[in-house]
C-alpha cells in the first residue's frame, strides 16, 4: 500500500531532452523537496518518481540504457511499488514499442506500443496535436467538468476501455487517445498538467501528496 506523505521527495529524471523547467517551477511553487536523477548515481534517497514530458521515444529509450537507469525504473516501479508519475513522453515510455522509434525499445511495463496520429483532408485536424482540450473519463463520470488539459504530440496510446488501466480519453479527428493511466502505483498522463493551469495543479498535487 502506497503511504500518503506530504513530505516526500520527488525524484525528477533529467535525460537533457525533457521540459524540466516547468516541472522545477511547480515543485518550487508547491514548497516541495526534489532531487534531479541524470545518472544511476543520483538514483537513491527519494520517494516518488517523476518523468517529466516532450522529447523523441528513440532519445529517451537510449539514454536509460547508456545511463544505466532502464532496469532502475523498472525495479521502482514493478518491484519496491513506489509512485511514478509520466508525463507525455514520460507516458508513452512504459509501453513496449512506439512507431516513433520502431528499433528502440521502451521499458516493457504497458505491453502496448505508441502510434502516430492519423488524419486525412475530411478530419480537419493537423499533426502534431497541440492546444487545450477536455478529456473523458473512461468511467462516463466526468469528475473534471468543463476542465482542459494542454497536449502536445505526434504519437499516442491508443485508448480501449477493454483496458482498465486507461482511465480517461480524448477525441482527436479519428483518433481515440488514451489521456491518463493509473494503476496500482503507475500514474501518467499524455498531456502536460504542468502546462494546464490551476486543474493541472490540482492533479498533480494528488500524485505528489500519496
Amino acid at each position: 500500500m502506497i503511504k500518503k506523505n506530504s513530505s516526500s521527495i520527488i525524484g525528477v529524471l533529467d535525460l537533457g531532452i525533457s521540459n524540466i523547467g516547468k516541472i522545477y517551477n511547480l515543485l518550487n511553487i508547491q514548497n516541495r523537496k526534489f532531487k534531479i536523477i541524470k545518472t544511476a548515481k543520483d538514483f537513491k534517497n527519494f520517494d516518488k518518481l517523476l518523468f517529466p514530458g516532450l522529447g523523441i521515444f528513440g532519445q529517451a529509450s537510449s539514454a536509460l540504457k547508456s545511463r544505466k537507469l532502464n532496469n532502475l525504473i523498472t525495479e521502482h516501479i514493478l518491484i519496491k511499488k513506489k509512485p511514478y508519475y509520466g508525463i507525455c513522453l514520460g507516458m508513452q515510455i512504459l509501453c513496449k514499442k512506439s512507431e516513433e522509434s520502431p528499433n528502440d525499445q521502451g521499458l516493457s511495463i504497458i505491453k502496448d506500443k505508441c502510434i502516430k496520429l492519423s488524419y486525412n483532408k475530411k478530419s480537419n485536424i493537423t499533426v502534431p496535436h497541440i492546444g487545450y482540450k477536455s478529456i473523458n473519463m473512461a468511467n462516463g463520470i466526468n469528475k473534471y467538468n468543463k476542465e482542459r488539459f494542454y497536449f502536445v504530440h505526434s504519437f499516442y496510446l491508443k485508448y480501449s476501455s477493454k483496458n482498465k488501466y486507461m482511465k480517461s480519453y480524448v477525441k482527436y479527428g479519428e483518433n481515440s487517445i488514451c489521456a491518463q493511466i493509473e494503476k496500482d502505483n503507475i500514474f501518467a498522463s499524455q498531456f502536460h498538467p504542468e502546462l494546464s493551469g490551476a486543474q493541472g495543479v490540482r492533479l498533480i498535487n494528488k500524485f505528489l501528496n500519496l
